[in-house]
């Protein structure tokens, strides 16, 4: 790590209340709010950095929206952003283009969709979010964008009547473009049978094709005197071989493995089934789609 300092204006974008910076430097990223008009020192990665500066309409529980921004590479640290130079975002660094997004099939009872967005550092893998969104999304200035950079966006909608029952449609793209989200049937799961070992029920028939389909199962519970424990369980539709269920396996064996929780726990479960085009729990690559259906709940181990 090394100190960058430096100066940012960015009161010419319409709508910008927040500056942060993100600074990367090879697999290391940093990410820091600044103040308009206002010297900054920062200990961000050394080396020949890329400072991406973000300017964002905050609006609190509201969430943001990105409204600007600015990309400089080749940045010495430790050193000064620009050589010492005031940075002066213009209107050529304003968030004007936006793109529309279209949901089809959300089911009856779920509310309106929301759109989280993801932008990607190149080299680095690492990004940020850059606003939540229903309608349309902003489309970086293209002055701001690097060869390499690319896009992830999540559709998130949920039951009105049980919340923690979800649909998650995940895509990444390089070239902003109008988005189209295609929801699958709802799944509805009441849970497992309360047992300290349980057995989830992950038949689904709304994925026809089992090409990088998997299911998942989550459970964490809290014991006094240590704090939270989780397992957390994934498998492949090839690996169940068109079984439908997982079961938490009896662990105690393994030495220094908890023991599963106790006659009167309040367990916390999650479980989930997707298609994913990239694989088991690996990251987006710049074309990839993703699609989870998301159950939860509590019970009390008998």
């Amino acid at each position: 790590m090394g100190a960058l300092s430096g100066n940012i204006d960015g009161s010419a974008i319409p709508g910008m209340n927040t500056l942060n910076l993100a600074v990367t430097n090879g697999s290391e990223g940093f990410v820091s709010g600044v103040t308009s008009g206002a010297n900054f020192n920062l200990n961000v990665p050394a080396g020949n950095d890329r400072v991406l500066i973000l300017a964002y309409n905050n609006l609190g529980l509201q969430g943001s929206s990105l409204v600007g921004a600015k990309s400089l590479t080749n940045q010495s640290v430790p050193g000064v952003l620009d050589g010492g130079n005031q940075v002066v975002l213009g209107p050529a660094d304003a968030v004007i283009a936006r793109q529309p997004i279209t949901y089809a099939n959300v089911p009856g009872g779920y509310g309106e969709p929301v759109t989280i967005g993801d932008y990607i550092i190149a080299a680095s893998g690492g990004g940020f979010s850059f606003g939540n969104y229903t309608t349309d999304f902003p489309v970086f200035p293209a002055g701001a964008a690097v060869s390499g950079d690319y896009y992830q966006a999540f559709a998130m909608a949920k039951s009105s009547a049980k919340p923690t029952q979800m649909m998650i449609l995940g895509k990444s793209f390089t070239s902003a473009a109008p988005l189209f989200f295609n929801f699958p049937p709802p799944w509805s799961y009441a849970g497992p049978q309360p047992a300290a070992r349980p057995t989830f029920d992950l038949a689904y028939s709304g994925f026809p094709s089992k090409t990088g389909t998997y299911m998942a199962a989550y459970t964490d519970w809290t014991v006094s005197t240590t704090g939270i424990y989780e397992i957390y369980m994934v498998a492949s539709s090839n690996y169940l071989k068109g079984a439908t269920t997982l079961t938490v396996p009896d662990l105690t064996g393994l030495a220094g493995f908890v023991a599963p929780p106790s006659s009167g726990s309040n367990v916390n479960w999650v479980a989930l089934i997707a298609q994913d085009s990239v694989g088991i729990a690996m990251p987006m690559s710049s074309s990839a789609t993703i699609t989870t259906v998301e159950n939860g709940g509590t019970y009390t181990v008998p």
